[in-house]
């Protein structure tokens, strides 16, 4: 769910000693890389630590790189985890490289969206999960549910909305099941 599902790709896509070789992801509102997330919220982020955290790992991440060998090291050496990294905190770079990672393990990966999510929005999980050629056959189905939800909680279960909540927690965790139990 949400940055979760961020890291869960980097993991996947490093697939360090193949750990992950085998292992299905699905992406409950995520799946798109750092620089399209937009995590302002009274319960993700303030705006201060937002602009901290996008200037030092997008805007500046290079410049740092340059000065800081340890950190290059391990983005540009010969290290899978900080190349995946790398090219998940910015869509425009190291695109192919990624594009290339999602392609191989296509079937393995598969992403629900929520039609009203600002924190990250569908198009974005697409731009992603698909490839800036949309050749990359990731499933990512987006829903709209019939109340008023937001990322942050997509299932409220106060007021008038509780059953409609769990009904469409239902539908959520049918699709999940089925995408982890199709072989």
């Amino acid at each position: 769910y949400s940055i979760g599902g961020f890291l869960s790709m980097i993991l996947k896509l490093t697939d360090h000693k193949n750990y992950f070789s085998d292992s299905k992801v699905c992406m409950f509102c995520g799946g798109a890389t750092f620089n399209r997330f937009s995590p302002v919220s009274k319960f993700i982020l303030d705006s201060e630590a937002n602009v901290a955290l996008y200037s030092f790992l997008v805007e500046h991440i290079d410049r740092i790189m340059r000065k800081d060998k340890l950190l290059d090291h391990y983005i540009n050496g010969d290290h899978t985890e900080g190349k995946v990294l790398y090219s998940m905190l910015d869509y425009h770079k190291m695109r192919d490289f990624r594009e290339s990672l999602l392609k191989k393990y296509e079937d393995q990966f598969y992403a629900v969206t929520l039609k009203k999510d600002t924190v990250i929005p569908t198009v974005e999980v697409i731009n992603t999960l698909k490839g800036a050629n949309r050749d990359i056959s990731i499933k990512v189905d987006e829903l709209d549910f019939d109340r008023e939800y937001t990322h942050e909680n997509p299932f409220p279960s106060a007021g008038s909305s509780g059953k409609q909540s769990d009904h469409d927690l239902d539908i959520v965790f049918k699709k999940i099941s089925d995408f982890y139990n199709k072989a």
